[in-house]
C-alpha cells in the first residue's frame, strides 16, 4: 500500500541476504512488486483468522523459514483481547505444516490509532514465541521498533522509508537465527 513499487520490505530483505551469499527463493500465493522474485503471501486488510485460511497453500510447499507480521486488521475491533490467542493457533498451523520451519514474528508497527491495542498486543505475542522459544521452538522474535509513525504513508501502512526499516528488521532476525544454526 505505501509501497510505490510494490516491493514491502522483501526487495531490501533479499538484497541484504544476496550480499551475505544467502539464495532465498519467496513463496506465496500472491505476487507484488517488481523484484524478479515478487511471490509472497501478503494480504493487505486481512485479520489473522483470514490469513490461516490463506496459508494452507504455501504451507504444501514446506517453507524453511516463515515470516509473520499479523494482527494489524485484528486491532480494529476484531475482539482484540483473543487475537494473541488466534495468533499462536497461527503459528500452531504453521509448524503442523512445516514442522522444520524457522519462523520469524514480528511486532506489529505503529498505528495512527488504536496504539494502545497494538502496544498490548505486540507485548502479549512477543512473550508468547519466548515461551515458546524457551520450549524449543525455532522462533525468532523481530521488534518493529525502528518504525515510526513518520514512516507511514497513510496511518497504517509503511513508506517506501518504513519498508527499507521493516527489510533491515527481518534481516536483524535473520543474523540472530543463523547463529543458532537454524538457516543458512
Amino acid at each position: 500500500m505505501g509501497s510505490n513499487d510494490g516491493n514491502s520490505y522483501r526487495k531490501e530483505l533479499k538484497d541484504l541476504l544476496t550480499k551475505d551469499g544467502i539464495t532465498i527463493d519467496y513463496i506465496g500465493t500472491v505476487k507484488n512488486g517488481n523484484i524478479q522474485d515478487n511471490d509472497n503471501e501478503g494480504h493487505s486488510g486481512a485479520t489473522i483468522a483470514q490469513i490461516s485460511g490463506y496459508a494452507d497453500t504455501p504451507l504444501r510447499q514446506k517453507p524453511q523459514v516463515v515470516t509473520l507480521m499479523a494482527g494489524t486488521n485484528d486491532m480494529i475491533g476484531q475482539d482484540v483481547a483473543n487475537a494473541p490467542t488466534r495468533f499462536t493457533q497461527l503459528i500452531d498451523k504453521i509448524f503442523t505444516g512445516s514442522p522444520d520451519a524457522t519462523v520469524f514474528v514480528a511486532s506489529l508497527i505503529p498505528l495512527s490509532f488504536s496504539q494502545s491495542n497494538v502496544d498490548q498486543y505486540n507485548s502479549r505475542i512477543q512473550s508468547l514465541v519466548q515461551q515458546r522459544i524457551s520450549s524449543g521452538q525455532k522462533l525468532v522474535w523481530v521488534s518493529m521498533a525502528s518504525v515510526t509513525n513518520s514512516d507511514l504513508a497513510d496511518g497504517v501502512h509503511p513508506n517506501a522509508g518504513g519498508y527499507v526499516k521493516m527489510g533491515q528488521a527481518w534481516y536483524n532476525g535473520w543474523v540472530g537465527a543463523r547463529q543458532r544454526g537454524w538457516v543458512p
